[in-house]
């Protein structure tokens, strides 16, 4: 039987914009890099893995007109994503809870430092939490805090299905996948890192929810 061959366009080959890069990239990529690394939160094999990725172009090409102090946060965050999803893929469905429960605790507590038998995924939660959060108005603090655990929960269902060996249909992986990559958290960051002030009515409005 012949294998299937797909392939991917090359989508940016007649993109009709200029690429842009935020000119304080370097400068974030260093600081952003060094706070996750002084955790010493990776194994060998995941510091390897994770010294190829380049999560802050990724965040300098999405946010090129960003101050230098709002792209950190930014930088921050995409490692958050990366240092949570290496914890949660070696632990079990209750492992995955627990930690992702911690967390939950340091975005809602984040002037207590995390006690030191902690997964120091709680402290490097904890740290971005304060540090973006600062002067970001009241409706997107309280909107990331929502997406935060709606995040947190789709990584518990994750680990859950992944245990049970539960294979998802198409719709379902979808919809799981948009929440466990991190998605609305990252345009809420968006939100306050603008200092948009948008009411409830605005930010969860269908229109704007289906986009």
């Amino acid at each position: 039987m012949r294998a299937r061959v797909y392939h991917l366009p090359d989508t940016l080959c007649s993109w009709p914009w200029q690429p842009q890069t935020n000119p304080h990239y370097r400068a974030a990529q260093a600081e952003s890099v060094a706070w996750l690394e002084s955790f010493r939160p990776f194994t060998t094999d995941t510091q390897s893995a994770f010294n190829g990725y380049d999560f802050s172009l990724l965040t300098s090409m999405a946010f090129p007109q960003m101050t230098f102090e709002k792209l950190r946060g930014g930088c921050d965050l995409m490692h958050t994503f990366f240092a949570l999803d290496d914890y949660t893929d070696e632990l079990n469905g209750a492992g995955v809870k627990a930690l992702c429960d911690i967390a939950m605790d340091a975005i809602d507590n984040p002037d207590q430092v995390r006690p030191e038998v902690d997964y120091v995924i709680g402290e490097i939660a904890r740290q971005i939490w304060k540090r973006v959060s600062h002067n970001a108005p009241k409706g997107s603090r309280k909107r990331f805090v929502t997406t935060w655990r709606t995040h947190l929960d789709s990584v518990v269902q994750q680990a859950e299905r992944r245990a049970k060996g539960y294979v998802c249909t198409l719709e379902e992986y979808i919809d799981a996948r948009r929440d466990n990559i991190g998605t609305s958290p990252t345009f809420t960051f968006m939100e306050m890192a603008l200092g948009l002030d948008l009411p409830r009515e605005v930010a969860q409005h269908p229109a704007v929810v289906s986009l």
